[in-house]
């Protein structure tokens, strides 16, 4: 049974349908021009640079030719992976006390080795008021979404480091995978000021610690939404100062990009000119790649790869960060298979988010406490009939 109008459903998928239908050769027209212009600026980049040309919109830094297709080396053996990732329940305003619970896993391989994996997870229950100690953050006694967001990335890197630092072997090569983006966009939303850089500033030292200890970080992001490389092109171009007949708005880098690499093959290195990342140490600055990827039967999707300035400079960290994804995602169907592993083993369901509470409720009145949920919350949970 479904709550959902079928009839209505249906007549409005049908006009969206045909409305894709009728942009279709627009947007296919649209994409054709922007390779070509791909091309005929990947001897003239560097003039966006000499010219400074002024855009509204982010626009990547090319640190090679925008157009190479550079394949992978084989990946080395030995080699130590780690992997961190998160999960939350976030506060629920319907629920007294407000709490959160943030669940982190850790998981290492050792490849070309006999030993075991390691497989752990870090569960968290907040806010506790050590985590608001800065000056900035004193004031904050409820926590939000974006907020708790901030804590879990943090908690994931802090999570992903002790770990490497703890299964590391000597003269063997290690890398650490993070599913996402480093770039924290969603601090810029956080208000006030004073605890969005504090917010900012923790991460930056989280990924300074990576460079210190000299572990190679790296991000993966499947199907990324990501138009920096569009924009740049976009600027060369003169938009939005010129009235053009093809607009490339709305063109997204993984299919500016689909054209150009081969199974496994990498693009050019490109800086991210996020104003996010100038609280960044300039060595932690986030750049990034786009590859293609290969599942089974045949299917690909381009993936974008982020990586700190300091990895991207060294030519076989690099390689070796090319390698590994690469590697990974051949195992697990076009995804790294140690992100997968770290997901499924942290993933909250909506059973745990019940079990939490029910623990919740429980521990309250134990100490006689105080703990209320809100007629809504209560009425969304009975059938009314």
């Amino acid at each position: 049974m479904t709550n959902l109008n079928i009839q209505q459903l249906s007549q409005q998928l049908a006009s969206f349908s045909a409305e894709q239908l009728r942009e279709w050769p627009v947007r296919r027209k649209a994409l054709a021009e922007a390779r070509k212009a791909l091309r005929a600026y990947s001897d003239t980049w560097h003039k966006q640079l000499q010219d400074r040309v002024r855009v509204p919109w982010l626009m990547a830094r090319p640190l090679e030719d925008p157009t190479c297709a550079i394949p992978p080396g084989a990946r080395p053996t030995p080699l130590t992976a780690v992997a961190a990732d998160g999960s939350q329940i976030y506060p629920d305003q319907h629920i007294e006390p407000l709490v959160y619970l943030l669940n982190i896993s850790q998981i290492a391989f050792q490849y070309g080795t006999l030993e075991k994996p390691v497989m752990s997870t870090i569960t968290h229950v907040g806010p506790e008021r050590e985590e608001f100690r800065a000056p900035a953050m004193e004031a904050v006694t409820r926590a939000s979404a974006d907020v708790v967001s901030a804590r879990r990335d943090q908690m994931e890197l802090e999570a992903l480091l002790s770990l490497a630092l703890r299964v590391q072997q000597p003269d063997r090569p290690i890398i650490a995978m993070a599913d996402g983006s480093l770039i924290r966009w969603m601090l810029q939303r956080i208000e006030p000021a004073p605890l969005k850089d504090e917010l900012i500033r923790r991460y930056a030292r989280q990924l300074a610690a990576f460079r210190t200890h000299r572990i190679p970080l790296c991000s993966f992001i499947s199907m990324p939404n990501s138009t920096e490389v569009v924009n740049l092109l976009r600027g060369l171009r003169g938009e939005p100062h010129k009235v053009l007949s093809v607009s490339f708005a709305g063109i997204l880098d993984r299919s500016l990009y689909d054209a150009f690499l081969g199974p496994w093959e990498r693009t050019a290195l490109f800086a991210s000119a996020s104003h996010v990342l100038e609280e960044y140490h300039a060595l932690d600055r986030v750049c990034f790649f786009y590859m293609r990827v290969l599942a089974r039967h045949g299917e690909s999707e381009i993936a974008r790869v982020e990586v700190p300035r300091w990895v991207a400079c060294e030519a076989a960290l690099l390689r070796l960060v090319h390698a590994a994804i690469a590697a990974e995602c051949e195992k697990q169907n076009g995804y790294p298979m140690i992100l997968a592993e770290a997901h499924q083993r942290v993933v909250v369901r909506s059973r745990d988010r019940r079990l939490f509470y029910s623990l919740l409720e429980r521990e309250m009145r134990r100490h006689n406490l105080g703990h209320r949920s809100s007629h809504k919350r209560a009425a969304k949970q009975r059938p009314v009939v």
